[in-house]
């Protein structure tokens, strides 16, 4: 029972955490925001949390492990434009629901210690170059380097998406079409 409630505990602080970042912008936000937005003594979360930026690092995870559970579903397909529509649209629609974890996400990038990629995101990675290569062994896919591939297309993904969450449906809409398109196009065999 106590591993359960100690979950619970962690997940209730970084709810608490991605409220209070909401809230206010991250510089703003302490811990001991956190720690009364979670109903917890303030040195409750440093049981959990080393720093606020541990905390960013755990959300930005958890919105990776999201967008890749997606994502890696969407690839379980041989149809090359079924799964880049899938992937693309799976990628688009989360940062879309999760714009607050987009933006911490980003802000994980550069802070200190965390500045590495996140175990998901590398999963990710992988999951998307054992994709790439398997489809050019069975001559689907136009030939390329797969890791460098691979880590194109999840950068081009992730930049478009994160244009369109400040953009209108349509046009988010339009972005996401094009992106399929030239994904689509500049990796089918020619």
């Amino acid at each position: 029972m106590a591993k359960q409630d100690n979950g619970d505990k962690r997940e209730r602080i970084l709810s608490a955490a991605r409220e209070a970042f909401r809230r206010n912008s991250y510089d703003e936000t302490r811990m001991a925001d956190i720690a009364r937005e979670a109903g917890v003594a303030p040195g409750t979360v440093y049981l959990y949390f080393a720093s606020k930026e541990a905390i960013v690092w755990a959300l930005a995870e958890k919105y990776v492990d999201q967008v890749s559970a997606r994502v890696r579903a969407a690839m379980e397909t041989t149809d090359l434009h079924a799964a880049i529509a899938g992937s693309v649209h799976a990628a688009f629609e989360q940062s879309q629901e999760e714009r607050d974890l987009v933006r911490l996400f980003k802000l994980s990038n550069g802070l200190g210690e965390c500045a590495e990629m996140v175990p998901a995101d590398r999963a990710l990675l992988d999951a998307m170059t054992e994709y790439l290569e398997a489809g050019m062994e069975r001559g689907d896919i136009r030939r390329y380097p797969p890791r460098a591939l691979a880590t194109l297309i999840r950068g081009t993904v992730e930049s478009v998406s994160e244009l369109s969450l400040e953009k209108d449906p349509e046009e988010t809409a339009r972005n996401e079409a094009a992106l399929i398109d030239i994904l689509y196009n500049t990796l089918r065999p020619v």
